[in-house]
Formats: C-alpha cells, structure tokens, sequence
C-alpha cells in the first residue's frame, strides 16, 4: 500500500513539473523567491535544498541562492504556511499555505491569459464595503491590482481577462460577497479606452 502510494505521489509531482515548465516564463515575470518556494512546497515533498533541485523553479529563482531559499523556507515556516513533518521527515503545506498557493498559481494563470486571445467579455467588479470594514476594502482593491483590474470609478473595476473570475475564491474565502458583485459584460459602450488601457 506504501509503495503504491509513494508511486502516485512521484506520478502527481512529474506532472507538476512538466506544468511548472510551461509557465516558468510566465511565473518568472511575477514571482518571488518566497511566492516560488512555497509552489516548490506544494510539488514535492522535500526537506534538503538539493530535493528541490528537479523543480524548474529552483534553477530559475534559486539555483545560486541556496542559503536564500533555506532563510526562505524558514520564514514560511514562521508565517504558518509551511510546517515540517517530523514523522515522514519533510516540508508541507499547511491550510493556510495551501490557500495561498492557490493564489500563487491563479497570478502565473493570469499572466498566461494576458497573452491569450480576449473572449470579447468584459469581467466587472463593483462593491460597497462598509466603513467600519475598511481593512476588507483595502484588501479587495489591492487584490483587484493583483488580478489585472483597474478602476471605472471609485467602486467600479474592471478587467478583460478570464481568469480574473477565479477572484471570486478570495471574496468567498473572507466572506465578502454580500459587499461584492462581480459581473461578465459582453457589451460596455465606447470601450475603445479601455481596450487601449489593457493593449487589446
């Protein structure tokens, strides 16, 4: 039973490997060292910096920075995003980790769409987040930046991109839907700024 798990688990991590090497020039433009290591986290289950050395990652961001990537693990480990397993003698993703990483990934997706042909639709935001809840409003408006929105007015955003949907997870995740619509538009009227603001 061991041996067919450990089996799975070297199947699941070369088929993120071989996904990490479809991205990396995407992931280059706009990771980390400390966004990357918690990727490489979620990939393999490794507790020396040379396990991490089959990663496309390592050599892109840490391959002669090996003290920096151990700092590095150190740090999340601190920040409560990576906890190492004593009993099977690694490092994994705590929750919390793993929803970070989750966003990690949603960033290196949206910069792979920017160079997709546009649907044609436009995603928009709009919100209304009460005072006494500013730190949430401060949240949303720096993740709309993060998924490639800019604003229409003050609470109105607005972004061409399809993967700017997966947005929803992070407005779900601190419960704050009932302040937030987020709506697909096929038609917004003299949009020719916009398609120039976003190099449409």
């Amino acid at each position: 039973m061991a041996l067919a798990k450990s089996g799975l688990n070297k199947k699941i991590s070369n088929l993120a490997l071989e996904k990490r090497k479809e991205d990396l020039e995407d992931a280059t433009k706009v990771l980390s060292l400390t966004k990357a290591a918690l990727v490489m986290v979620g990939d393999l289950a490794a507790i020396t910096i040379k396990s991490f050395w089959p990663h496309p990652y390592y050599h892109a961001f840490c391959e002669h920075r090996r003290r920096s990537l151990q700092s590095t693990l150190s740090r999340l480990q601190k920040n409560g995003l990576v906890r190492r397993d004593l009993a099977d003698n690694f490092f994994v993703l705590t929750d919390k980790g793993i929803k970070e990483r989750k966003k990690i990934l949603d960033r290196i997706n949206l910069e792979k769409t920017k160079s997709d042909k546009w649907d044609g639709k436009w995603r928009v935001l709009v919100f209304d987040i009460p005072e006494k809840h500013k730190d949430y409003r401060e949240f949303l408006r720096a993740e709309l930046v993060e998924y490639g929105f800019k604003p229409l007015q003050k609470s109105v955003w607005i972004s061409p991109y399809r993967s700017a949907e997966e947005l929803r997870n992070s407005i779900e995740d601190r419960g704050m839907e009932r302040w937030v619509k987020l709506l697909v538009a096929e038609t917004v009227f003299d949009d020719s700024w916009l398609k120039g603001e976003f190099k449409l």
